[in-house]
């Protein structure tokens, strides 16, 4: 241990609010360095500062496992898994090395149309914003608005302003508008932002978990139910090749119930074979809880204190 962290709450503290619960953590990237535009994402050191958190505080399991003693009855108090979404790079650089150096085990969920290469849509917008030479971006003939970017803080709100604008539109809306915003700021955008093929079995031979989520990381309620049922079914199928392997455990893109999926998908996860899914509703895992909409919950804050106390509401939750 580092100690990096400071002040921990006992373990017997979060034992007696988490009960016989199990919490759910997910992440997308752990960054190299801090990145202005990206100020909610960890860095390395920050991750690894969590982790002894989550160290000193709970039992970390590796998902498969936790799930299995949810339903057996002998999970531990104060149990956690943790995960990840998308399948950036950093996983693999940054997080994987910290974990390992910790002994744990964590679950990547895959979306496997940027394997080995392209960019997910958010960040096609995010890469534009952060490129764009220019101090405002005028979009309003496509009805996208006009946003200054004269400073880090301006560039943000474009971005959330941006994303939240084009997430919900239809698939065709959606690819015109993110191209729109390219062309408009003229940036070149990078090429190599997600895990490769080789990437993820290393990640596998190093006891991780790979998990599918979806093929294009589209909101699948978006889509028609054949459309939804194959991007769920196909994003198996292509790690199933990467690795060798089955895979059976999914995770929703961006995950909440009734807006980013239905119970039609739900159905469609079922018959795809998947064990279990995982969903970003907030809450924590009882022997109660629907295999296939597992809730999942972002603990982490600026301190390593109001993690702690985060950790502990979102067992009470």
């Amino acid at each position: 241990m580092t100690g990096r962290a400071g002040f921990f709450l006992p373990k017997l503290m979060v034992g007696l609010a988490a009960r016989r619960q199990l919490l759910i953590l997910t992440y997308h990237r752990v960054l190299p360095e801090p990145d202005p535009l990206l100020p909610s994402e960890p860095t390395g050191e920050q991750f690894r500062e969590q982790l002894e958190i989550l160290l000193r505080s709970c039992t970390i399991l590796p998902l498969a496992d936790a799930l299995e003693r949810v339903g057996n009855g002998t999970l531990p108090r104060a149990a956690v898994s943790i995960t990840f979404d998308d399948g950036y790079r950093n996983n693999y650089s940054v997080a994987l090395p910290a974990l390992r150096d910790y002994g744990l085990a964590a679950t990547f969920f895959v979306a496997t149309r940027y394997v080995n290469g392209g960019l997910m849509w958010n960040d096609r917008i995010i890469e534009s914003i952060r490129a764009c030479k220019a101090g405002e971006l005028d979009m309003t003939d496509v009805g996208l608005g006009k946003h200054e970017l004269r400073s880090d803080e301006q560039r943000i709100r474009a971005m959330s302003r941006l994303l939240s604008q084009v997430k919900y539109l239809a698939p065709p809306d959606r690819a015109a508008a993110i191209d729109a915003v390219t062309m408009r700021t003229a940036t070149e955008l990078p090429e190599r932002f997600m895990l490769t093929s080789d990437e993820i079995r290393a990640l596998r031979a190093a006891g991780m978990t790979i998990g599918a989520h979806t093929v294009n990381h589209p909101i699948l309620a978006k889509l028609s139910e054949r459309e939804a049922k194959e991007e769920i079914e196909a994003s198996k199928r292509d790690l199933e090749t990467i690795l060798g392997e089955r895979v059976t455990l999914f995770a929703y893109p961006n995950g909440k119930p009734g807006a980013d999926y239905s119970p039609e998908n739900v159905e469609s996860v079922r018959g795809a074979g998947f064990a279990a899914a995982f969903t970003t509703a907030p809450g924590s895992v009882t022997r109660v809880t629907r295999m296939l909409e597992l809730p999942r919950v972002a603990i982490w804050r600026s301190t390593p204190l109001r993690t702690q106390v985060n950790l502990l509401r979102a067992y009470r939750s």
